[in-house]
C-alpha cells in the first residue's frame, strides 16, 4: 500500500498472495488542540484473482486435407482460433509458446516472422518426389502473466 502525500490517495496494489486478507483502515484527522480524531473507519478485503481454468480451443477437423502436386497455388492451413480463455476473467495477458512438429523434408512451412501467423501453415508442392502424407502437430504451452 502506498499513500500519496500530496493527494491523500491510498493505493492498494497487492503483488503476491502474502498480502491478501482483510484490512481495517482508520482515517484520522490530527488537530493541534484535540489530538487525533477518528474521521472514518473502513474495512477492505484484498484478494488476488486466481485463474482456475482455461477454455481449450476448438480443434479443427483437418483429416483428409490434401494438396495436389504441382498445384498452381499454395494451400494455407489456418487454425487461428486459439481460444485459451481464462476462467474467471482476471485480466492477465496470455503468453503462448508454440512448437510445430513438421516432418523433415516436408513441403510444409510456418510463418515464424509474424507471431499472429503461428497458427498458419503453408503447403507448397512443386516437387513430385514430395508426394506423400505428412503428419503435423502443434504443441502449445499457454499461461497468463501480468495484467493487460
Amino acid at each position: 500500500m502506498t499513500l500519496n502525500q500530496t493527494t491523500g490517495v491510498l493505493t492498494v496494489a497487492p503483488n503476491d498472495n502474502a498480502q491478501i486478507g482483510p484490512y481495517k483502515m482508520t482515517v484520522t484527522m490530527t488537530t493541534p488542540d484535540s489530538g487525533n480524531q477518528t474521521y472514518e473507519t473502513i474495512f477492505i478485503t484484498v484478494q488476488i484473482c486466481v485463474i482456475t481454468g482455461m477454455v481449450d480451443p476448438i480443434i479443427p477437423n483437418l483429416d483428409g486435407l490434401t494438396q495436389l502436386v504441382y498445384a498452381t497455388t499454395d494451400r494455407v492451413i489456418d487454425i487461428s482460433t486459439p481460444g485459451f480463455v481464462q476462467t474467471p476473467a482476471c485480466g492477465y495477458g496470455l503468453i503462448n509458446t508454440f512448437t510445430w512438429n513438421i516432418p523433415a523434408g516436408a513441403p510444409i512451412t510456418q510463418d515464424t516472422a509474424n507471431p499472429k501467423n503461428w497458427y498458419k501453415l503453408t503447403v507448397t508442392t512443386r516437387d513430385p518426389k514430395l508426394d506423400a502424407s505428412y503428419a503435423v502437430s502443434l504443441n502449445v504451452s499457454s499461461y497468463y502473466g501480468g495484467l493487460n
